[in-house]
């Protein structure tokens, strides 16, 4: 949703994103918490104007109706206890016909409320979880990646590119390996004087021979990568998580000398976050916290964090962020200009191909489909 220091207590925010229209705020209590945005009373914009009250209410900037951020009740203008409401409704919106006489009548008396969003906050960000269908909007399918592990990085900031496409092009790159060759070759942008050479794999945590296949031939990173598969893939959520292991090594075209830079392990968590874990025995200890957040259909906002160990120097670091955003800048502007297509020409000889299918039919699991059989995300 947003950094955790862009919110600070007593603050409100607007926010449009994943086809709702959510008002955010940080309690007296500290806590974040989030509401539909749109009054249940007449309609104004909580984010717009509302007031933080008490330890986690949000007053409406229109009539002072209150609304508690851990439940969505309204809390009427006293801020003490659930209210119940008089519902008024058109009797025939369609037709504005009467009825008892009256175009406007009381329908029933209920809970005046708002929906609250489950919220998690953590190192530096704050998430919500959505779902599109309202019985599993409160109940999380998985958890984000517990990385106490990693209090002891230091968090370097982040960088954000906008991309005019949908969700589902921005992820697929975790499986794409031949556009690497193509958009990050080079290590110099508009010279081929150093080549980027990647070595590539990707496997849903859920295949039978998911940690075999993700071994590295190196043993320091062969421990590190194993090490994380256990510490962060579980039961629970194993079909939500896919991996990317990404070795990369830098290459001098004029002798083709061929030297390590770096290994990555990429975990790929539901339909729209990224963990990016990179470590050496001696010089680095770092992880990207990458996350993906649907402003609209085909608006997304790419976002990337950056924590590291403190002996890495702050402009090595800027640099890296800077690096990240650029490549992602490289892939928008294929993404800003493509076209989406049900059909789809594959190389049927092409083995990283085949990886693209595969990661087609497992990213397939994130969509949904209303009543009608329609597909909605």
């Amino acid at each position: 949703m947003c950094a955790s220091d862009e919110l600070k207590a007593g603050q409100v925010f607007y926010k449009k994103c994943l086809g709702e229209n959510l008002a955010i705020f940080r309690g007296n209590d500290q806590k974040a918490y989030v509401l539909d945005a749109y009054c249940a009373h007449m309609g104004a914009n909580l984010g717009l104007g509302g007031k933080v009250k008490n330890e986690s209410c949000l007053e409406c900037p229109f009539h002072g109706w209150m609304y508690d951020g851990n439940t969505g009740n309204c809390l009427g203008n006293e801020g003490k206890n659930a209210k119940k409401a008089d519902v008024y409704e058109y009797h025939n919106i369609e037709k504005l016909t009467k009825k008892d006489d009256c175009y406007f009548q009381k329908t029933g008396t209920e809970e005046a409320k708002l929906r609250k969003w489950v919220v998690r906050e953590t190192h530096h960000q704050i998430f919500i979880w959505y779902h599109p269908n309202e019985n599993q909007r409160l109940e999380p399918l998985y958890e984000l990646l517990d990385l106490k592990d990693y209090d002891h990085l230091e968090y370097r900031g982040y960088g954000i590119n906008v991309i005019k496409n949908h969700i589902s092009e921005v992820l697929e790159n975790t499986a794409d390996f031949q556009h690497f060759h193509y958009v990050h070759g080079q290590l110099i942008p508009n010279t081929d004087l150093l080549r980027l050479v990647w070595d590539f794999k990707w496997k849903p945590a859920e295949d039978p021979d998911f940690v075999e296949s993700m071994r590295h031939e190196d043993k320091f990173q062969d421990e590190y990568r194993k090490s994380l598969i256990d510490r962060y893939i579980n039961d629970k959520n194993r079909k939500y998580v896919s991996m990317n292991a990404v070795t990369l090594n830098i290459k001098w075209p004029i002798n083709n000398f061929m030297h390590y830079g770096a290994t990555g392990t990429n975990f790929i968590l539901g339909s729209s976050s990224l963990y990016f874990f990179f470590r050496s025995w001696w010089l680095y200890d770092a992880y990207l916290s990458i996350n993906v957040l649907p402003v609209d259909k085909y608006e997304q906002h790419f976002v990337i964090s950056l924590f590291t160990n403190k002996s890495m120097p702050y402009w090595f670091s800027t640099m890296l962020i800077c690096y990240e955003v650029n490549q992602i800048k490289g892939d928008g502007v294929i993404w800003d200009n493509k076209r989406n297509s049900l059909k789809t020409f594959y190389n049927p000889h092409g083995f990283y191909e085949k990886m693209l299918i595969k990661w087609r039919n497992f990213y397939a699991r994130f969509y949904a489909y209303d009543l009608g059989k329609k597909l909605i995300r």
